[in-house]
């Protein structure tokens, strides 16, 4: 914050700043933070006065945004878009002054490649960028540089931006002729070149390019008719490669554009290669002679548009498969696209754009205009934060697909992130389109919807064995709770599932499993992977469209003693379901990490499950007296047995549910002794802690406790287990105390367990 504050001072003019705390603070926890770092007098440099404003986040943006960490740096640029993200603390002044001039400088431009860090570029070292003072050749020379015998091509550059540096004609000592970019040397520049290409029906298009470069820095990309085709640029020392971007469906015209893109070099760099990108032998040939295997990408909705409609709409079909493909069940697959500009935002917007309030716009994209024409907060009673939202479209509420889908967007290809249409995805286009003509005084059609849909057409050969064919895959296979993967249970009454989570997922994501109940009875859902993944069970409502949260376990002991397994695991659930009950598993990795996963679903008709006395995963909190206590289950000391029992509904003591305490298995409890957190009783017994912290007279008696508990025979679901009495209670709570560890009347409990009857009830 210091360093922070400084930049802001001098740059304030053209910045805006706003530190925004989680949803768990007060404003009064503001209030004493900032009091808390002023200086103290006037010759204090340790302290610092914020006066950039700072609140509670009331709005849910941790959530939107998935911010799973503090502090979290997002720049919002000048046409509203998260232009950069990063985790962690920035404590440098020079970091925020390059942040600030970086965003704020007056040739800023986004970056193509949508990289979450630093996407964008401005300014050369000196702060400004130069502007271009060659001129294009002709297009006749152009041509004769790059295209192939027979190509009808007209080159153009890019005379509406005054910073676009143009590409120039050149020669390989080998390959001879071919156009390349000029602005090398020229830090946060780009070159650009539009070629106009006349294509007859089945034309394939290619093109020979090299690019010499610093790797994943200086890059070339590709676009056709303003789609960008490759979608994270190419850089490096790439050889020659040739490439084959697309094929004519039709007698027309293209724009075939190269543009060349260099970052802002740091003064470390050195300059790799040619620093330029290289095209030659621009070509067409026809498909049907290709050895290659392509996919090219088609709208949904083309031709004319007049009267509210596009000349042409493909016919979807809905498939087996739960999706709707073009012209057949077994077509090809029909795409969404929910985050970029479609054929429906080109002609019912302007400039692809909508208004979000007095002073905004956003790119007119179905998820953006969804959300934030038709989101609404739902508070709490005191409106103090957001508990959740609604996206309420023509008469439905659309929040689960909205969070869904928006959650799997960084898993899908740039920059269309394309997803195959579901039932739910249909219905949110229709909806929306339905809404937003009737608030514009219009009407919509049927097949309005269409026009944010994308397929693919394949041409060529077989695509290779490691790869996929865009025309028929399903890529978003298991990552929303309306695709998820199936599991059905065999004769046996335990299933095991095998999965793996390809992605780096953040907590709002994972794998889904649809699971269907075969008879009444309770199932046992239980990891064996280790401390990933968690577990999170779903319903889906009545609507289709919106979900609700049953029930789910992350990072529990497990203490079941009955199937002799490890006694730690992510979870160890039990769900309660009738005959045909569906319910939706979310197995997810709070770590953004990939993984492989097991997990077993066990059928019971009733079964006594041993539960730790914990509530909170062996947390601690204070009391409204501020006294230090642990988060357990009310326990109740039952004098005529000497012995602890679960409390009751009424707060006595449940004497069919006894305490025990756990001897042998790792147990909650934490101290200052090295290495020893969550150690069971039998390791720190091993260890003297008993003898050393509590006396020798504990140290014997725990030494009984523990050889009564291995005395019981091991297919005992007691084994390992002591009845929790008033000697043993008062032990552990004395070795809390004297470890270094706070602790209360309730410490004990880091080590206890219980017993929990769970059956099948109509």
């Amino acid at each position: 914050f210091p360093f922070l504050q400084k930049a802001y001072a001098s740059a304030k003019s053209e910045v805006e700043v706003l530190g925004i705390c989680f949803a768990n603070y007060k404003d009064k926890d503001i209030a004493d933070y900032v009091k808390l770092h002023e200086p103290k007098n006037d010759n204090d440099d340790t302290g610092f006065n914020l006066t950039f404003p700072l609140a509670v986040d009331t709005a849910g943006i941790q959530s939107r945004c998935k911010i799973t960490s503090a502090p979290t740096t997002l720049v919002i640029d000048r046409y509203g878009m998260i232009a950069f993200w990063e985790s962690g603390g920035q404590p440098t002044l020079s970091f925020w002054q390059d942040l600030f001039k970086k965003y704020t400088a007056d040739n800023y431009v986004q970056s193509l490649d949508g990289e979450t860090n630093g996407g964008g570029s401005s300014g050369g070292s000196s702060g400004e960028t130069e502007k271009p003072d060659v001129q294009m050749p002709s297009s006749t020379e152009m041509a004769a540089a790059a295209s192939a015998s027979g190509l009808k091509a007209t080159y153009r550059a890019d005379v509406d931006d005054e910073y676009a540096w143009p590409w120039t004609t050149g020669s390989d000592e080998v390959l001879g002729s071919l156009i390349k970019s000029t602005n090398v040397g020229k830090d946060s520049s780009y070159a650009t070149v539009f070629i106009d290409v006349e294509l007859k029906k089945d034309d394939l298009l290619s093109f020979d390019y090299l690019v010499s470069s610093e790797a994943g820095m200086d890059k070339l990309y590709v676009t056709l008719d303003g789609q960008l085709l490759n979608s994270e640029g190419w850089s490096g020392e790439t050889g020659w490669t040739s490439y084959d971007c697309y094929v004519a469906d039709r007698d027309k015209t293209v724009t075939l554009s190269f543009i060349y893109r260099k970052d802002a070099a740091d003064a470390s760099e050195a300059s790799s290669g040619k620093d330029c990108a290289m095209v030659r032998n621009i070509r067409t040939s026809k498909i049907s002679g290709s050895n290659s295997a392509i996919d090219v990408i088609r709208e949904a909705a083309s031709g004319t548009f007049s009267n509210g409609k596009y000349e042409n709409y493909v016919k979807p079909v809905f498939g087996d498969d739960g999706f709707y493909h073009v012209g057949t069940k077994t077509g090809p697959l029909l795409y969404i696209c929910l985050a970029n500009i479609t054929p429906w935002s080109k002609q019912h917007t302007t400039n692809n754009k909508f208004k979000i309030d007095n002073e905004n716009t956003g790119y007119a994209t179905l998820y953006e205009m969804s959300y934030y024409l038709y989101s609404k907060s739902i508070e709490s009673e005191d409106g103090t934060y957001v508990l959740d939202f609604s996206v309420k479209i023509d008469g439905k509420d659309f929040a689960t697909p909205l969070t869904e889908y928006y959650h799997i967007l960084d898993m899908l290809e740039k920059p269309y992130q394309l997803m195959p249409v579901s039932e739910q995805l249909k219905e949110w286009a229709t909806a929306f389109t339905n809404q937003y003509e009737r608030d514009n005084n219009a009407t919509s059609h049927e097949n309005e919807w269409l026009e944010f849909c994308f397929y693919y057409d394949h041409y060529g050969q077989e695509h290779a064995e490691n790869s996929v064919c865009l025309m028929d895959t399903d890529i978003t296979k298991g990552l929303t709770i309306f695709n998820p993967y199936t599991i059905e249970m065999s004769g046996n009454s335990t299933e095991r599932i095998e999965g793996e989570i390809k992605y780096p997922l953040g907590s709002k994501n994972g794998i889904y499993y649809e699971f269907t109940a075969p008879k009444n009875g309770v199932y046992q859902i239980r990891d064996y992977t280790g401390s990933q993944p968690t577990l999170a069970v779903y319903k889906i409502l009545q609507d289709g469209l919106n979900t609700e949260f049953i029930d789910g376990s992350d990072g529990v002991m497990d203490f079941d003693s009955v199937t002799g397994k490890t006694r730690y695991s992510s979870f160890n659930h039990y769900l309660t379901l009738s005959a045909g009950e569906t319910v939706y598993l979310q197995l997810y990795i709070d770590d953004q990490i990939t993984g492989k996963f097991t997990f077993d679903i066990t059928y019971h008709e009733s079964i006594d499950k041993l539960m730790h006395c914990s509530t909170a995963g062996g947390a601690w909190t204070y009391d409204e007296n501020g006294v230090f206590i642990y988060l357990a289950i009310d326990a109740v000391y039952y004098s005529a047995t000497d012995s602890y029992y679960h409390a009751d509904k009424d707060g006595n003591a449940d004497l069919n549910r006894p305490i025990y305490i756990n001897m042998l298995y790792d147990s909650f409890f934490i101290s200052e002794l090295n290495n020893l957190n969550y150690s069971s009783i039998e390791t720190l017994l091993n260890n003297n802690v008993f003898q050393n912290n509590v006396g020798v007279d504990a140290n014997a008696k725990m030494i009984a406790y523990l050889n009564e508990a291995k005395s019981k025979d091991k297919d005992d679901e007691l084994y390992g287990l002591v009845v929790a009495d008033g000697t043993i209670v008062n032990i552990l709570n004395r070795l809390i105390g004297g470890t270094g560890g706070a602790g209360d009347n309730r410490g004990w409990m880091c080590f206890a367990c219980y017993m929990e009857h769970i059956s099948y009830q109509k």
